[in-house]
């Protein structure tokens, strides 16, 4: 169960709940009740739905992750064509993103153990991706109990 949709039907129980304890009082139905009611029994009920609705992450949260994914393969790409090594320059010019976006990016691929960071002599930061690297071993692969 996704911790929105818990939190909901937790709302809608204690809705109930001063619902039912509401029912079950003597109290008069006067405007205080009223206000009383529709904050212990109303907001709850409003928020819930609104949650229920909602439905998780947003769309532009959902795209934005979406562009980001898509991103990474085509750097994937790119790396393969380069034999496994790119710089930001490389990213940039052949995706047309911006220097920040493909920062970001080789970033996200650094901590997910896809690539390392590697420096030329003169300073340059090169991205290496080991696994493209040796993917011309791949036909010559056997069983790790080998």
């Amino acid at each position: 169960m996704k911790e929105g949709r818990g939190t909901a039907i937790a709302l809608y129980l204690l809705a109930v709940f001063l619902f039912i304890g509401f029912l079950g009082s003597d109290a008069e139905f006067t405007t205080a009740t009223a206000v009383a009611l529709l904050i212990g029994v109303g907001l709850p009920t409003f928020a819930a739905t609104r949650m229920l609705l909602k439905g998780g992450k947003g769309r532009r949260e959902r795209q934005s992750e979406l562009r980001a994914r898509t991103v990474e393969a085509e750097v994937l790409r790119i790396a393969k064509a380069h034999d496994g090594k790119l710089t930001i320059v490389e990213i940039v010019s052949e995706l047309a993103i911006s220097q920040e976006e493909a920062q970001a990016t080789v970033d996200s691929l650094v901590r997910q153990q896809i690539a390392d960071i590697e420096i030329t002599e003169s300073g340059v930061l090169v991205y290496a991706f080991r696994d493209i690297k040796y993917l011309r071993e791949k036909p010559s692969s056997r069983n790790i109990l080998e």
